[in-house]
């Protein structure tokens, strides 16, 4: 083959099968060399960050590896001593955030997938059961011998890629890298059927679910929903939103986030609801002085008789949060230390202390 545009790569792993359809995706042509006879599936599962899946993606691998990927939404770094949870780190929304998400698949359908690229390009020859032998760098690229098995092979491109593992052949040559020496640790990691996890490793869950398309006369528009559970509705003007908001029956809290303080205050004003918070979910629950109440079929008193608690029932709030708070109340990355500022809050907040109840051990 040519040495224009031509590149070596040594070892058909995860990396050097990446690296050649990069390659060829930049217009190279690129010779692929493997010692081995056959790519076996052999590994574990793999933790793929957003800059991984993102590469991946601009590869043509998504829908490849979509089908066999998880996508969890969260890591959890467990003592294990006690069990307790030590950090969180959400990742549900890391698309949203990154551009990418963050999957987790096994070694063997990462392979595949990457095999079913490099095969499926003509710019890509590979070839297996040849191993590199030695290389030498000159004023035209690099010249690479190779063996399959009593054959020599001779390559020749303009630069050689070494992808051929810790005992890399074409870095032993460079004499660059340090023999691997083994530091007396060992890792073991297994798979446990999730049914089987003991109750008090598993933290309660609910998965979060977003409805859009969602019709105006839909339960899920006009009863009370407590849970995660949102519907999305484009609206054309913030008259028509406090309309919509106002149509349920149900009127016991909402919130308005914006950006423009004063639009935000007269949207909370009309809004047909007993407490209103301002860029916060639930920023009234934290003032006890003010009064808890809801209007509509949401009124506090209401169940015995119109006449029951009628002031109450007609007390309406509005907060407005002037600062990031200091405690994740009401999101998914709450962790043990929000727990217990939590405590603390409401303990200031309410005059008594607040005891949860602890999992017995």
């Amino acid at each position: 083959m040519a040495a224009a545009r031509h590149v070596i790569v040594a070892g058909a792993g995860i990396a050097g099968l990446t690296a050649a359809l990069a390659l060829a995706k930049a217009g190279l042509r690129v010779t692929l060399i493997e010692q081995a006879d056959k790519l076996l599936e052999t590994g574990a599962g793999l933790q793929l960050s957003p800059n991984a899946t993102r590469v991946l993606t601009a590869l043509g691998l998504r829908d490849r590896l979509l089908p066999q990927a998880v996508t969890p939404h969260a890591i959890r770094v467990m003592s294990a001593g006690s069990g307790r949870e030590i950090v969180r780190i959400p990742l549900a929304d890391a698309e949203a955030r990154y551009g990418a998400p963050f999957w987790v698949v096994h070694r063997a359908d990462l392979q595949a997938a990457l095999v079913a690229g490099v095969q499926s390009s003509m710019d890509i020859t590979l070839k297996l059961g040849t191993r590199v032998e030695d290389f030498a760098a000159h004023v035209k690229g690099v010249s690479v011998l190779g063996r399959q098995e009593k054959q020599v092979m001779d390559e020749r491109g303009i630069a050689l890629i070494g992808a051929d593992g810790m005992w890399s052949n074409v870095a032993a040559r460079l004499k660059r890298q340090r023999p691997a020496q083994f530091a007396h640790r060992t890792a073991w990691r297994a798979l446990v059927p999730a049914a089987d996890v003991p109750a008090e490793f598993r933290a309660p869950f609910v998965h979060p679910v977003v409805l859009v398309d969602v019709p105006e006369e839909s339960p899920a528009q006009r009863e009370e929903t407590f849970g995660p559970v949102v519907t999305v509705t484009p609206v054309a003007s913030l008259a028509d939103a406090v309309r919509l908001a106002n149509a349920s029956p149900y009127a016991l809290g909402s919130a308005v986030f914006t950006k423009r303080r004063g639009a935000g205050m007269r949207a909370a004003r009309s809004l047909r609801a007993g407490m209103t918070s301002v860029n916060s979910a639930l920023a009234f629950a934290a003032v006890p002085a003010l009064p808890f109440g809801g209007s509509g079929e949401s009124g506090f008193g209401r169940i015995h008789g119109a006449d029951g608690l009628r002031e109450f029932s007609r007390a309406k709030s509005i907060t407005r949060q002037r600062m990031k708070p200091l405690v994740r109340t009401t999101t998914f990355e709450r962790t043990g230390r929000d727990m217990d500022r939590i405590v603390k809050l409401v303990t200031v907040l309410h005059g008594r202390l607040y005891q949860p109840k602890r999992r017995k051990r």
